[in-house]
């Protein structure tokens, strides 16, 4: 389903079933029966898009939480942190993980469960993402520009007489 170090989607989930009601929820079972419902409504009103994001989004949350023996449903504040921090680690773009959280908030909102991502903890590590994030960027790296000279060398060539650091 997910290859667990890019977190990319291998095959296509499940369409059927709400993508966060699954084998490894600890839901009871007014909260599963509230899950399902919903998701039969919004197979309805949510477009094809919509609906393919949620689930490649909830399997990648799964595929975090599978092998560390963490409950993505309810997830705690500390496990939500510790996937935002995977995702930087990862090189993932704050536009995706904002987007992972959104999915993350929303299964926790239909189940009434509390939003792990309104937490501190998770807040301080998507500052530390867009940080890192910033201090990567290409605008922040130093590149080398040559300005060829008009001379030819001794083979006819033109010979790179000037380099200068460029930002």
């Amino acid at each position: 389903m997910i290859n667990l170090i890019s977190m990319d989607v291998v095959e296509t989930p499940e369409k059927s079933v709400a993508p966060w009601v699954g084998a490894n929820s600890l839901l009871e079972t007014a909260a599963a029966e509230r899950v399902k419902a919903w998701w039969e409504r919004a197979q309805r009103v949510y477009p094809p898009n919509t609906q393919k994001a949620w689930r490649c989004d909830w399997a990648s949350f799964m595929a975090f939480c599978g092998p560390r023996g963490c409950c993505p449903l309810p997830a705690t504040p500390d496990t939500v942190a510790a996937f935002v921090a995977y995702c930087r680690d990862a090189g993932k773009k704050p536009a995706t993980v904002r987007r992972y959280l959104s999915t993350i908030a929303l299964a926790h909102r239909v189940a009434k469960l509390m939003n792990p991502c309104e937490d501190e903890a998770v807040q301080l590590e998507i500052k530390g993402l867009y940080k890192a994030y910033r201090e990567d960027s290409p605008e922040n790296r130093t590149f080398v520009l040559f300005l060829p000279c008009m001379q030819e060398s001794s083979l006819g060539r033109l010979r790179h007489c000037c380099w200068l650091p460029w930002r």
